[in-house]
């Protein structure tokens, strides 16, 4: 299930650093005044099981001004991973985007980040995690219909998914139709947590809805996260976006660390399954 970067970036959950662009970098409109600022190196990977692994390495940029992309980016950080005692240099390509052209991301093995900017530096380190298991016997799509009088007819599909999860797994379920190679998927729009080794359902909520009875195929896939994406997902999620949280809120729990913000993950996806219609 090889993609290429690109579009890998658009279908991940890059819920990370993607979605938080406009609170790091300021916004459309130039605002008078000053306020405390700290430059960062932003760090955003997912080295995805089978995968070269890429990095994108930029900046942030003042609160308050104008955000212009080629102000935040960097093309000359001194970067490399580590993996199994050697070091891989990353090679500057274009934009923010780093590449080490040939180290392949592998399940089971520990990756190990070092960047170093005008003085700044940033680590993180991350373990590409196991497929998880769908169970695909047991799983299911469920058709509903609904008869709104007047010839109006509407097909509802749910999905209801089996999973055998291990411990520590961070995992996330995708849906999607009638190609198991497309991945714009509709997402079950939680992530899981496991600490023990069971068989769970997780249920959807509506899939999908048509007014053709003819019926589509259904295939599924789960992505699994190395164990460190958990705690950035809940503390992103409770702290509505924002980079420091609120009084209530912790803040963003990113896994770079030094003078860095900014996400270095390891993942692996399950192979599509086709789910059957459960009538």
């Amino acid at each position: 299930m090889k993609t290429n970067f690109y579009h890998k970036k658009i279908y991940k959950v890059y819920i990370f650093i993607i979605t938080l662009i406009p609170l790091f970098f300021g916004c459309e409109n130039i605002i008078e005044g000053e306020l405390p600022y700290t430059e960062r190196l932003v760090i955003q990977s997912e080295l995805q099981a089978g995968d070269t692994v890429d990095v994108h390495i930029s900046r942030t940029l003042p609160p308050l001004g104008t955000y212009k992309e080629e102000d935040a980016r960097i093309t000359n950080a001194n970067a490399y991973i580590t993996c199994e005692g050697k070091n891989y240099p990353l090679r500057y390509v274009e934009k923010d985007f780093y590449t080490t052209d040939s180290l392949i991301a592998t399940i089971g093995k520990t990756y190990e980040l070092f960047v170093e900017w005008n003085g700044k530096k940033a680590t993180a380190k991350t373990t590409i995690p196991p497929i998880v298991t769908i169970d695909a016997e047991q799983s299911y799509i469920k058709k509903q219909v609904k008869d709104f009088g007047g010839g109006s007819i509407s097909y509802e599909y749910y999905g209801y998914i089996f999973v055998l999860s291990q411990p520590h797994n961070v995992f996330s379920i995708f849906i999607q139709r009638d190609n198991p190679n497309y991945y714009f998927s509709n997402y079950i729009n939680t992530t899981y947590y496991q600490k023990e080794n069971v068989l769970i359902e997780v249920q959807s909520g509506m899939i999908f809805v048509q007014s053709n009875p003819q019926e589509p195929q259904f295939y599924t896939f789960i992505k699994n996260y190395d164990e460190q994406y958990y705690p950035f997902y809940k503390t992103f999620r409770s702290s509505n976006g924002s980079i420091t949280g609120n009084s209530s809120d912790a803040p963003v729990q990113w896994n770079v660390t030094g003078d860095a913000i900014g996400m270095f993950i390891g993942s692996s996806v399950s192979p599509a399954q086709e789910v059957k219609l459960k009538q």
